[in-house]
């Protein structure tokens, strides 16, 4: 079905299909103040296309059965999309190009299928909103390229997976999971995301932020005996801000940190957690906190009035603890901190060493 409309128009379209058939709808509409809704409903083979071309242009898609698909795109100013799909196998692809437009998708699967979202937003302005429940798989995937744009996706299942590229200023992403992996890509000023995993299984997140002015804050925390996550973390440019927290066995935290004014806060709760990272600038600080067994770090900052302030504490599972912790620093001005600490008051098999190079340097290690 094709509908076109150069003037102010509405169009609504609904399609009942009987079991094993099929539904296509189609729609176009030119100008300003359109309307478009759709609702179909098949047991397989469900999709619709959608295209806006104007200004404050709507359009509502709802479609329930099986192989879901729907294509959109809106160009212009001050669009609204509304996606809503409930059944087996679903995608849904939407294009925004302007200023101000709001994509929101919904989905919900049967039988715990595979749901797919993907946004692609060009302009100023935007907003992107996912939501992926209770499915085996999930996948979203959102791209913004602009000033002040919004993300924020919800999903839970078993796989759950994240894709977020911003190009631009002042772009928000807020990210909920019920899964495994996310990755997370700034470029531009004034960035922040906000992600928090819940896994019974190993989580896994990559942010790399590349800017100004960037905000990251991650919490992973684990759902089963031992689980943990890995997170790799990759800062350049200046006042970077990133705070990870991470619960589980084999919790891992990787960093980057190159330029000036960086700050990394990580804390862990495990067995066998490990934080491995390097800095390199002036004025930056990392402070890590492991409570656990066999915890492990090994972090390495070059240049000038640089601080780490690194804490163990073991025998939280166990008797003994046996962890270990390198630090060290090259340069001028630079103060490292390590502190041990055991309930059992054994800390034999315990290592604790601060390396530094320099001139004005301080360093304290504490074992107790």
């Amino acid at each position: 079905m094709f509908s076109r409309s150069i003037l102010a128009a509405a169009i609504s379209l609904t399609l009942m299909a009987q079991a094993h058939a099929a539904g296509t709808a189609t729609s176009e509409q030119i100008g300003n103040s359109n309307l478009t809704e759709i609702t179909q409903q098949a047991n397989q083979n469900v999709s619709a296309a959608t295209l806006q071309e104007g200004v404050s242009n709507q359009a509502i898609i709802d479609q329930k059965g099986a192989e879901l698909t729907i294509q959109t795109t809106q160009r212009g100013a001050g669009n609204l999309l509304d996606i809503r799909q409930d059944g087996w196998e679903s995608t849904a692809e939407v294009n925004q190009n302007g200023e101000a437009n709001v994509a929101t998708v919904y989905q919900l699967p049967f039988d715990n299928a595979q749901l797919t979202a993907l946004i692609d937003q060009t302009g100023q302005g935007n907003e992107a909103i996912i939501e992926q429940l209770d499915a085996n798989v999930t996948y979203a995937r959102t791209t913004q390229d602009g000033i002040n744009n919004f993300v924020e996706v919800e999903q839970s299942g078993q796989m759950s997976s994240i894709s977020v590229t911003q190009i631009g200023d002042s772009n928000d992403v807020s990210a909920t999971q019920t899964g495994s992996g996310a990755n997370v890509l700034q470029i531009g000023n004034n960035n922040n995301v906000e992600l928090d995993q819940y896994s019974d299984s190993y989580a896994s997140t990559n942010i790399e932020q590349n800017g100004s002015f960037n905000d990251a804050y991650v919490t992973q925390s684990s759902g089963g005996r031992y689980p943990g996550g890995t997170v790799d973390l990759y800062q350049q440019g200046e006042g970077n801000l990133a705070q990870v927290s991470s619960g589980g066995a084999w919790a891992d935290v990787n960093f980057d940190q190159v330029g000036a004014g960086n700050g990394l806060t990580i804390s862990q709760s495990g067995i066998n957690v490990s934080v491995t990272g390097y800095s390199n600038g002036q004025n930056n600080s990392v402070d890590v906190i492991q409570s656990g067994d066999d915890s492990s770090l090994d972090i390495a900052q070059n240049g000038a009035d640089n601080i780490i302030e690194a804490s163990q504490s073991g025998g939280v599972f166990y008797n003994g603890t046996n962890d270990s912790g390198v630090i060290s620093q090259t340069g001028t001005a630079n103060f490292a901190s390590l502190t041990q600490v055991s309930p059992s008051g054994d800390l034999s098999a315990n290592s604790a060493s601060i390396m530094q190079n320099g001139i004005g340097n301080s360093a304290v290690v504490t074992q107790r």
